[in-house]
């Protein structure tokens, strides 16, 4: 070497995991955890967190800070009436980690470290009624292990067509299924 000495500066990234996620009276409730990964970093108790729930199509957002949070370990909870003014009809909403640490602040998409990835498996699903319609709430993975809400607004024949249809579905064998 020339005697010369090179360095890289970089910024400390997120490292997060979906331990849980279920719907119970008309809310996703996301237990997981996360903080900031650099050995420099403060303790994991004295970083905030947030969730972020942003729609692709209206780019609109709700913040959510957790319920419990211990450590780096946090439990949120997304009440289905705070998402419904942000997306449109049929929507992809994202849902993203926000860790601060004083002036410091990172954000990275909500996802697991682990995961099987099935295209267009459902992780949980709720309903929710309106007046005259149902709107449709599905947690699915990406193929990256982020976890992302999707949204389909139908008719009320509809919804009941899709949940028979459901029904049949789950009664075949696992092996005969998307045939």
């Amino acid at each position: 070497m020339n005697n010369r000495l090179g360095y890289i500066l970089k910024e400390a990234g997120i490292v997060r995991n979906v331990k849980a996620l279920h719907v119970q009276d008309n809310s996703f409730f996301i237990e997981g955890t996360a903080s900031l990964n650099a050995l420099e970093a403060a303790d994991p108790a004295e970083q905030s967190l947030t969730i972020i729930a942003k729609s692709r199509e209206t780019e609109r957002e709700a913040l959510f800070v957790p319920y419990e949070k211990k450590g780096n370990a946090f439990k949120v909870e997304v009440p289905l009436h705070q998402l419904k003014p942000l997306h449109t009809n049929k929507d992809v909403i994202d849902l993203y980690i926000r860790v601060e640490l004083g002036t410091y602040l990172r954000e990275r998409k909500l996802g697991q470290e682990e995961f099987t990835y099935y295209k267009d498996d459902i992780i949980t699903s709720h309903s929710l009624q309106t007046e005259g319609e149902v709107l449709e709430y599905y947690a699915t993975h990406t193929p990256r292990g982020n976890v992302k809400l999707e949204t389909a607004l139908l008719s009320e024949k509809h919804a009941a067509w899709l949940e028979k249809k459901m029904k049949l579905m789950n009664a075949l064998p696992e092996s005969t299924r998307g045939l």
